[in-house]
């Protein structure tokens, strides 16, 4: 978690351990039992409770690094590459401490085989009594420094430091977590913070407020806008739907009868044509509209031709009604058989 990392990396000890000449080993031993200090006269550190410190270890569930020379902590910050030497797949509690299952890189690998590098340094953070509580990383080094492991350890120079117990008391009352969370609860709410705290902006959008809003106005967005004087039930919705579209039908007829009924009156549309006109008009009323207006006004209310003469003898057309089926598209066999009924 690196906002807990950022504020316990004072408190990072990285020690070394000289590594068996050979094939790069699967397992490492990383973290001694018991107690430990350097030559120099740092420590002691100790490893009071192995389980403890690998749930710490393994809480987001992804691998360790071991990279060259603590590049990560001393060349990293500075922009300069600091690639993997292996992946610490898994952490074994044991009698004599921590070890590692690793994963080597090919390059990682070939570097031990060539006694390029010698030792391993562990990276673990520790309380400013030294008591071991998270392992971060290692480190393939040649510059050990504590005794018991041949150890590598990098100075804090001046800077000030904060007791590792101290800081996750702050970190249990920030994340509102009780004061029995241990160091794997306060990373696990650590980081569930900062996933949902990275989410506000769109979930802000989502609400309707600007992505800067805060958390607090978010809540107050979302809970005006569950307020259910706002709301109409769904029956009522339903009900005012079904009343609209029976309204938007007899508009539509009575709109369609007074325009067929007009075309009839006016001469442009023949009686019989009459629910024609009321289907068209429905369906198109600008496309019926355009058709009344083409028309020539020769048929007569109650008339077949355009002066009211009766059809011929034998059934045919009038001339009117000729050039209506022509204007409309209708063959006259449809259009007797229209007129008859």
């Amino acid at each position: 978690m690196p906002a807990l990392h950022a504020a316990a990396a004072e408190l990072c000890a990285r020690h070394a351990v000289e590594i068996p000449a050979g094939a790069a080993p699967e397992w490492v031993h990383l973290v001694p039992a018991g107690r430990f200090g350097g030559v120099d006269g740092r420590g002691p550190y100790s490893l009071d409770d192995a389980a403890a410190v690998i749930a710490a270890s393994t809480a987001d569930g992804r691998p360790l690094a071991i990279d060259y020379d603590h590049a990560t902590d001393l060349a990293a910050p500075q922009g300069r590459p600091a690639p993997a030497a292996g992946w610490i797949e898994e952490l074994e509690a044991r009698e004599d401490g921590i070890w590692g299952r690793v994963t080597w890189t090919p390059t990682g690998a070939e570097a031990l085989q060539n006694r390029e590098y010698r030792y391993l340094s562990p990276v673990f953070v520790h309380t400013k009594a030294g008591k071991v509580v998270q392992l971060l990383r290692a480190a393939l080094t040649n510059n050990p420094n504590l005794r018991q492991l041949q150890a590598l350890q990098h100075s804090t120079g001046d800077r000030s430091t904060m007791d590792m117990e101290e800081l996750l008391r702050q970190l249990r009352a920030a994340l509102g977590l009780p004061e029995a969370a241990d160091t794997a609860a306060v990373l696990q709410a650590a980081k569930t913070t900062t996933t949902t705290a990275a989410r506000l902006p769109a979930i802000a959008a989502a609400a309707g407020l600007a992505q800067t809003a805060s958390a607090d106005e978010i809540v107050t967005a979302v809970q005006a806008s569950r307020d259910p004087a706002r709301f109409v039930p769904a029956e009522q919705v339903t009900a005012l739907q079904s009343q609209l579209n029976a309204l938007t039908t007899q508009l539509a007829e009575k709109e369609a009868t007074a325009a067929v009924d007009a075309a009839i009156q006016a001469g442009k549309l023949a009686p019989s044509l009459r629910d024609w006109g009321l289907s068209l008009h429905k369906r198109d009323a600008a496309a019926f509209a355009d058709f009344v207006a083409k028309q020539p006004a020769v048929i007569r209310p109650g008339a077949s031709g355009p002066a009211g003469d009766p059809p011929p003898a034998d059934g045919g057309l009038t001339a009117a009604e000729t050039a209506l089926c022509a204007n409309l598209g209708i063959s006259p066999d449809d259009f007797k058989k229209s007129r008859e009924a």
